[in-house]
């Protein structure tokens, strides 16, 4: 269960990124304006939707993440109607039971409207098979397509049952739509779907099979059948097909079907795919939205601009549990660490960026200290280069999310979104971020996406690649180039070679004249 790629299209200057794989550590990169900054705190925004109960799928807002506005603001100023769409690259748990392996699942939801927005439709894709769900403004389905057929039903769908984020399809044409919080402890071990579509969904399935079936065989039978069939593979569907009756003869028909054979590519069975791949689309959308709840509300995000530090700070026996993104809880949230926790995120920075840390408390007040590599002793935050300050509350935010959490015996954060890392530091220590994005994702399972503007930290995490520490295909590098007349801005992928050179780089793409030459060079 993970997200595998994600992308937008309409979100300001973003007309589309396509779908951007999300390797364990993601580098986006380009000049000011160029997009990069608004697709990463498209994760924030996801947090702080679904752990907000709220009128509709996204929250636009939020005083302690991101401020988009509105859908109208977010909504690249092109369109004539706003409208936003996210999507995602995901794979569900086993629990969820709507495929037959473990495909990948590329799930789209269109926003559109005013002052409340709406889901507009979904686009859900999986082992080449496409549906398409369209809605009207209040959530009524207007049409349902499957593989470009067009999918009859006899009584009305519309978006209801509880949702975090993809409210799903319920039969009958009052929609009720409530966009819930995320408990804590969310889990997968059972899904108790709440989709009732399938009073309506089945039938056409059914009405497809019919043939295969003796003439007595009881509507019942013919459902069950229909009920099992999961979506894959064409082969694979046509292979689980034979095996759903015990009865020779429905085997023989599904194989033999009037002597010309029944496989992919027939038009018999590819209107049976067709209507199976709708009927469980319900399901495939209720279980993403389970998992991307979860996902998301455990997201980690850092702002560019943190608080400047403070030579003490007043006690606040709070409980903390991450660094804020602005870093204004750093000082209780170093406070409250154990010993064992105090120490080992001592070593983090003394191994990444060669300094230590540790709170002194007097009386009512908490001082933060620093001590540098080789040096004897601590000494105040303040009393310390300005860059220190900018770079404790990053090393805390991500030990918090990737690290502690394993002393703790749960799971890290799966997505650690950070902005401008590099802010007030030295070229030289800008490099030595490389170490520690690579120290925290080692073994964690978390994946970080890092907007930055430095050429030291894209070098150094190709040195760490070619001496061995990190793997190429771990990296992901991804190009925002904004078009100065259309305002629209070209996302494309770049990467490391094993040798720890950058392939599919454009020349000079962040030196002053980069525009100018690339474009030259497509002319």
């Amino acid at each position: 269960m993970s997200l595998e790629a994600f992308g937008v299209k309409n979100l300001r200057c973003l007309t589309d990124t396509g779908l951007v794989p999300i390797r364990p550590i993601t580098v986006l990169v380009g000049r000011n304006s160029s997009g990069k900054s608004t697709f990463l705190r498209a994760f924030p925004l996801l947090r702080q939707s679904v752990e907000t109960p709220r009128d509709s799928p996204i929250l636009w807002y939020h005083e302690r993440y991101v401020d988009f506005g509105s859908l109208k603001d977010a909504a690249s100023s092109r369109l004539d109607e706003p409208e936003v769409t996210f999507q995602f690259r995901l794979r569900l748990p086993e629990q969820a039971e709507v495929a037959l392996g473990d495909p990948a699942f590329d799930i789209a939801v269109t926003l559109a409207g005013g002052e409340t927005p709406h889901v507009r439709g979904y686009e859900i894709g999986a082992e080449g098979h496409v549906v398409r769900w369209e809605l009207d403004a209040t959530g009524r389905l207007l049409r349902l397509v499957a593989n470009d057929e067009t999918i009859q039903t006899e009584a009305p769908l519309s978006l209801g049952t509880k949702s975090y984020l993809l409210p799903t399809l319920q039969s009958g044409t009052e929609p009720t739509l409530s966009y819930h919080q995320v408990p804590e402890g969310l889990v997968h071990d059972e899904i108790d779907y709440q989709t009732k579509a399938d009073t309506v969904l089945l039938k056409p399935l059914a009405a497809l099979l019919v043939p295969f079936f003796h003439g007595n065989t009881s509507a019942a039978t013919i459902d069950a059948v229909a009920y099992a069939m999961l979506l894959g593979k064409r082969s694979a569907m046509l292979k689980q097909l034979a095996t759903l009756s015990a009865h020779a003869q429905f085997q023989k028909r599904v194989i033999q079907k009037r002597g010309g054979g029944l496989g992919p590519g027939d038009d018999e069975f590819e209107r049976i795919a067709s209507a199976a791949a709708a009927r469980i689309s319900p399901y495939i959308i209720e279980a993403a939205d389970l998992v991307l709840a979860d996902l998301m509300s455990r997201v980690a995000y850092l702002k560019p601009l943190r608080v400047s530090p403070e030579r003490a700070y007043r006690i606040q026996n709070l409980a903390v549990d991450e660094v804020d993104p602005d870093g204004k809880n750093l000082p209780m949230f170093l406070r409250s660490l154990s010993t064992p926790e105090a120490e080992d995120f001592a070593r983090f920075t003394q191994t990444t960026l060669d300094f230590e840390t540790k709170v002194r408390t007097t009386g009512i007040h908490a001082e933060i200290l620093v001590k540098e590599g080789p040096a004897k002793g601590f000494v105040n935050l303040v009393d310390v280069g300005f860059g220190y300050s900018e770079v404790l509350p990053l090393a805390a935010a991500l030990w918090a999310a990737c690290i502690r959490p394993r002393m703790q015996k749960r799971a890290p954060a799966p997505l650690v979104a950070i902005e401008q890392p590099e802010l007030h530091l030295h070229p030289a220590a800008q490099a030595k971020l490389a170490r520690m994005l690579v120290e925290a994702v080692s073994g964690s399972g978390s994946k970080i996406i890092v907007e930055t503007h430095s050429e030291s930290l894209i070098n150094g995490l190709g040195k760490l690649i070619h001496e061995g520490h990190l793997k190429a295909e771990d990296v992901q590098i991804v190009l925002f180039d904004k078009d100065e007349e259309t305002g629209e801005a070209e996302v494309r992928l770049a990467g490391y070679r094993d040798s720890g050179a950058l392939h599919d780089w454009p020349y000079g793409f962040l030196s002053p004249v980069a525009d100018r030459r690339v474009r030259s060079a497509a002319e």
